[in-house]
């Protein structure tokens, strides 16, 4: 046994080990061997590859690290005061919510089985492993999580970025968690409030919280009045200084214009007599509503792994709001070919207007640039194959872009390039021959 006063220490580069594992001894003497390496008289190719190397062996350590951490935590050692993450913080000097994070990952790999294998043949990076303990500890989603795991999650941490295996994460979540939006905010189900109170000075002061659904019906509408003000505020810009105009000569700031935008709404409903009926489109997929339906009923339900259930503006709501919204009148049904087209919707025409761009900003949601996320009702509706080249004004030949990316399309490093077979938009340096 090793002596607990004892620190971490070096001499000349050797890691003075406490646990006489001969194990870690013949590793702590590799280290030390490549340590030695000159890196800069290499090639540049050898020394890429071994920056991979590195990453590979760093997962593979951090997995036999983990098993330690899971077996110490699980013998119920106590060689101190306290948890075993207080014990690590102590003798480690690490923060203590780093400890906590080990080991929490280490005992939930005790049921991650797919990604404690890939973690201990160096096929994905610790911070992989984190994420999963994450799902693994959340108890919405854990009825899904072995078979994604297995299926989907793990071979895409193996096979793509980072991004791409969070977008993976987000879906599964989305999926798997039947109550989103449900009870997850300040107020739980009663999350609607709205506070107007004027303050001594007679200034006004005006807070609240709306649910996912309320919220962006009044979101998308304050957006749009907001977008016709900014366009408002450039042509004065540019009458004033012509087309060099910057942003900051327009008359109003972002938040004065959503002030304004607001109070537009109300002078718009004092001066008409007839209630608005708002609309927020909800993709949802048929199998969940069917699902849903059947548990409404009272009846088994099996909700499919690949549905979808979110607004217009990607706001992940649970299966009863779906199923409420329904019943209520306020969701209607659109419905696409494989290729992307709206059934009944591809007129002949020279620009996007009407329902045809409306089912786009159904489809795209966003700008549809690899590097931009810009909301629909600030986004152009344009056509990938040009219409000066034959292209069709069609929903498969459409697309959302900000303004600034629709007048740089074509010109820089992306090219749209609509695939048919899949019905998808893809974004490439060069176009497929």
């Amino acid at each position: 046994m090793f002596d607990h006063d004892e620190g971490f220490e070096t001499t000349e580069g050797d890691v003075a080990l406490v646990s006489g594992v001969g194990e870690l001894a013949d590793l702590a003497h590799a280290l030390k061997m490549v340590s030695k390496v000159d890196w800069s008289a290499m090639p540049a190719e050898i020394v890429a590859d071994a920056v991979l190397d590195f990453a590979k062996l760093d997962a593979v350590l951090a997995s036999s690290q983990l098993d330690a951490i899971d077996s110490f935590d699980r013998d119920g050692l106590v060689v101190h005061r306290g948890t075993p993450a207080q014990w690590m913080a102590w003798r480690t000097r690490e923060p203590k919510y780093v400890t906590d994070r080990q080991v929490r990952v280490a005992k939930s790999l005790r049921g991650l089985p797919v990604t404690k294998a890939a973690l201990a043949a160096g096929e994905i990076s610790y911070a992989h492993a984190t994420t999963m303990s994450r799902l693994a500890n959340n108890k919405d989603v854990a009825w899904a999580l072995p078979a994604a795991e297995r299926d989907d999650l793990i071979p895409g941490a193996k096979d793509w970025g980072w991004k791409a295996f969070q977008k993976l994460v987000r879906k599964f979540e989305e999926v798997a968690d039947l109550t989103q939006g449900e009870g997850k905010d300040k107020f739980g189900d009663g999350s609607r409030e709205l506070n107007l109170s004027q303050t001594f000075g007679g200034r006004w002061r005006l807070d609240g919280w709306s649910p996912s659904i309320e919220g962006e019906i009044i979101n998308n509408e304050l957006a749009r009045i907001t977008k016709q003000m900014l366009d408002e505020d450039w042509a004065k810009a540019r009458a004033e200084h012509g087309e060099n105009a910057r942003s900051a000569d327009l008359c109003r700031t972002a938040a004065q214009r959503r002030h304004d935008a607001m109070v537009e709404m109300a002078r718009r409903s004092s001066g008409t007599s007839k209630a608005g009926r708002p609309c927020v489109n909800i993709h949802v997929d048929l199998e969940t509503f069917k699902q849903g339906l059947r548990e409404l009923a009272g009846l088994p339900a099996a909700y499919p792994t690949n549905g979808i259930r979110q607004t217009d503006g990607g706001i992940n709501v649970s299966v009863r709001e779906v199923l409420n919204a329904a019943m209520a009148g306020h969701v209607r049904r659109l419905v696409f070919t494989d290729d992307g087209d709206l059934v009944n919707m591809g007129d002949r025409r020279r620009f996007f207007t009407g329902k045809l761009r409306e089912a786009i900003e159904l489809r795209d949601r966003t700008c549809q640039h690899p590097t931009c996320a810009l909301p629909a009702v600030f986004c152009e509706a344009d056509h990938i194959e040009p219409h000066s080249r034959g292209g069709p004004t069609t929903i498969g030949n459409g697309q959302l872009l900000c303004s600034f990316h629709n007048r740089q399309k074509g010109a820089r490093e992306y090219v749209p390039w609509w695939d048919t077979d899949i019905g998808q938009l893809f974004w490439l340096t060069h176009p497929p021959i």
